[in-house]
């Protein structure tokens, strides 16, 4: 019995930091509140789970913005007899996108160069800084938001569009042109589309794509050479994402398994919030490198495989290694004067 206690406050926890994470994201709807307040009156834990977290944030003096519900009171109120019967729809909101217009999009690996393209293609580069964001309009109409401490490189032919997304994270909304297929080159991944929006992050070694709207597919071709021709694209084994579902490839790995998006909406870094869901430390500590000029380090590997799922603004960067140090056996060692050291709490070697 004790051990099924264990679970079950366990999952009450993890599902916690899940809904902490949706309603304090800033897009909560009147059917999200319905869902979060069937789930919190479902369970005894549900309750003491989400009150643990919730002053967590608060003991640290940590700002998030509203949650759209009055938390107090809603924590204290009994089931009506409706949210009792919609404990059935109590699991937190999937982020997906309605498939209708999407574009199919093809991902393959791809050298610089294109075999076919005409001459004399134009190119441009787009660089920004630490902590800057920028929304660029290229010369086909797509739109990027290019992430902060980014890099990408455009090139354009009558027969082709294709970026180079160097480094960071960058977000696309790609103008429709089914003549002139729009390539994303992301270390050894290649990103096709005609027309759609989807988030492409190049980080820590992994490449992650996320799929707001259209439809995705993923590839690590054995064969260069074939696979740069777009004639033999069709036939690369690939792995399929529909809008509000993610993927990561590891370098020099095949593509992991296709997830859906639970919370964080693909894109949702443009206003400014950082959110993660279920993501390593060293992720999160590579995206709070483009953000913080004063740099920080996972002391060891161990460290950097730690989870967590959380929401902060991006210029919060020291409240949220203060929460880093709340919920995780980590101590933020701040004593040299040009970066910040994450290492296991009592060592200071």
């Amino acid at each position: 019995m004790m051990a099924t206690d264990g679970r079950i406050e366990e999952r009450s926890k993890a599902q916690a930091r899940e809904w902490h994470l949706v309603m304090h994201s800033g897009e909560v709807d009147e059917t999200t509140r319905d869902r979060f307040e069937a789930w919190l009156h479902a369970d005894r834990s549900h309750k003491r789970a989400y009150r643990a977290y919730e002053q967590l944030y608060r003991d640290l003096d940590y700002a998030m913005p509203r949650a759209g519900v009055d938390l107090n009171t809603l924590l204290a109120r009994r089931p009506a007899p409706l949210l009792a019967r919609l404990h059935g729809l109590a699991k937190p909101p999937v982020w997906a996108a309605s498939l209708a217009g999407g574009a199919v999009a093809v991902l393959l690996f791809v050298a610089l160069i294109f075999p076919g393209l005409t001459p004399a293609p134009s190119s441009s580069a787009y660089t920004t800084e630490i902590a800057e964001i920028s929304e660029i309009t290229l010369e086909d109409g797509s739109l990027v938001t290019l992430g902060a401490k980014s890099r990408i490189e455009a090139t354009f032919a009558p027969d082709a569009r294709r970026i180079n997304l160097a480094a960071g994270e960058a977000f696309f909304e790609v103008a429709e042109d089914p003549a002139r297929p729009f390539y994303v080159v992301v270390d050894h991944t290649l990103v096709r589309v005609v027309g759609t929006k989807f988030d492409v992050k190049n980080t820590t070694g992994k490449v992650h794509v996320a799929v707001l709207e259209g439809v995705v597919e993923v590839t690590r071709p054995e064969t260069m050479p074939k696979t740069v021709k777009i004639g033999d694209m069709r036939d690369a084994p690939k792995q399929v994402l529909t809008a509000g579902e993610r993927i990561t490839v590891k370098r020099r790995a095949e593509p992991g398994l296709v997830e859906p998006i639970e919370q964080v909406r693909p894109g949702a870094w443009r206003s400014g919030r950082l959110s993660y869901e279920d993501a390593s430390l060293a992720e999160i500590v590579a995206d709070l490198n483009r953000y913080h000029r004063r740099q920080i380090r996972v002391a060891s590997p161990d460290l950097g495989n730690l989870r967590a799922t959380m929401t902060f603004n991006a210029t919060d960067i020291e409240q949220v290694l203060d929460m880093v140090e709340a919920i995780h056996p980590v101590e933020v060692d701040r004593r040299a004067p040009d970066e910040v050291v994450l290492r296991h709490k009592h060592d200071r070697s």
